[in-house]
């Protein structure tokens, strides 16, 4: 008598189903492709839509007003925001080159550095436009930065920079929130009335103007 082998297949795709090796479970070939495709799909959008929730609360969480900032990141934010975007277009605006050289503003250089001379960071007297070469590649080309701030500003200009350097450096002088706040506010202030002033205690009459109406 002779046996008849049923071949069963897949109501799907029409083909023959086919044992799992070791196991008595029928599957189509087909529907299981599709099926793993599915999975790897859904898993890359569940892994997108994860990392997109995660962008979104690190935005949120990272999202803090300056004034608000730790004083650290709120000295920085007033430097990189504030500060710089002032002196390059002050200069821009009344020389259209860098202070030791002839090349085009694009940063703001101190002439004290703020690694050595931290107190002076703010100090308008001391920051002027420069190239990207002179300030990066030339360490802020001092020589000739010295040079640049004769010609431009007078002999008694680098005199009076040489001992507010002398001052901060005897003295020391540490940033509060109150201090950074009220720097900013006066800068801000230069910056939307397009006054350009280069001299430090003309900066300081301004913020003690300021200070009068100023409330942290």
């Amino acid at each position: 008598m002779e046996t008849k082998t049923i071949t069963r297949t897949c109501p799907k795709h029409k083909v023959p189903l086919t044992r799992q090796y070791n196991s008595t479970i029928l599957y189509c070939p087909q529907c299981r492709m599709e099926h793993n495709k599915e999975l790897l799909r859904q898993s890359f959008h569940d892994r997108k839509e994860k990392q997109g929730r995660g962008k979104k609360r690190h935005k949120e969480k990272t999202h803090v007003p300056w004034k608000e900032k730790p004083l650290n990141e709120m000295i920085q934010y007033v430097q990189d925001k504030i500060v710089n975007p002032y002196i390059r277009l002050r200069d821009q605006t009344n020389f259209g080159k860098c202070i030791s050289s002839n090349g085009p503003i694009k940063h703001a250089g101190h002439f004290y550095s703020v690694g050595s001379h931290p107190g002076m960071r703010f100090n308008i007297q001391n920051i002027h436009g420069q190239s990207i070469h002179s300030n990066m590649w030339q360490s802020g080309d001092l020589h000739k930065y010295r040079k640049g701030l004769i010609e431009r500003h007078g002999q008694a200009y680098m005199d009076e920079l040489d001992e507010l350097e002398i001052i901060y450096k005897q003295y020391g002088y540490k940033f509060d929130k109150f201090n950074v706040i009220l720097i900013a506010e006066t800068y801000l202030y230069l910056t939307k009335n397009k006054i350009w002033i280069y001299r430090q205690k003309e900066f300081d009459e301004l913020k003690n103007g300021i200070i009068l109406k100023f409330k942290p």
